[in-house]
């Protein structure tokens, strides 16, 4: 048996976020033809005569959406529109909060905005393309800028948002929340579709 692999495809008609799998994944066949030679019923030699490919594998093609569907929720500070929602890890940090290398103070994202509330960091994954576009809201903290890489990832590859604060008003978070993306809207080139974990 050959292994297939998987491949990865933008789907317009599937909203952002939702997987359908576009095509099964088989696996292929490789054939060989052995000659076997038995002195008294006892194998003494092989050989292979041919070899050959009689089926080539086919990949698995995961589909992601990407289309953008505008919705409306209810939050304690009023109605908010929304066009991606994710449930992410978060914890918190501030300036001298930072877990920074050297221990020292960190006053300014990598976006270079204040460390304060209503910025928050991600991994430098999603950061790359959400920096400074990417509008979030998050019941019990509020709304923030992605503005910034986080340097203290718990331990595990999974969705992960660190909320900013400054040192005076800092509140530690470690729990899992709902994360809406709000507007404004990011220009198209800024959207990431395919999530990684890491």
């Amino acid at each position: 048996m050959i292994p297939f692999w998987t491949e990865y495809q933008l789907v317009e008609d599937l909203e952002i976020d939702q997987v359908r799998v576009v095509q099964f994944g088989e696996y292929g066949l490789q054939v060989k033809r052995v000659r076997i030679r038995y002195e008294d019923r006892v194998e003494v030699d092989r050989t292979v005569d041919d070899e050959w490919r009689a089926r080539e594998p086919k990949p698995r093609i995961e589909g992601y959406g990407t289309k953008i569907v505008w919705r409306t929720v209810n939050t304690p500070d009023g109605p908010i529109e929304y066009w991606r929602v994710l449930n992410l890890f978060a914890t918190s940090y501030s300036p001298c909060r930072s877990d920074t290398p050297d221990g020292s103070c960190a006053y300014s994202t990598a976006g270079k905005l204040p460390v304060q509330k209503g910025v928050a960091a991600v991994r430098y994954k999603w950061w790359f393309y959400m920096n400074d576009s990417h509008w979030v809201y998050v019941p019990g903290y509020g709304s923030a800028v992605i503005s910034d890489v986080g340097g203290g990832a718990p331990p595990g590859n999974f969705y992960w948002i660190d909320l900013g604060y400054s040192d005076d008003d800092y509140v530690p978070w470690a729990q899992w929340v709902t994360v809406y993306f709000t507007r404004p809207f990011p220009p198209p080139q800024d959207i990431l579709y395919i999530l990684p974990t890491n």
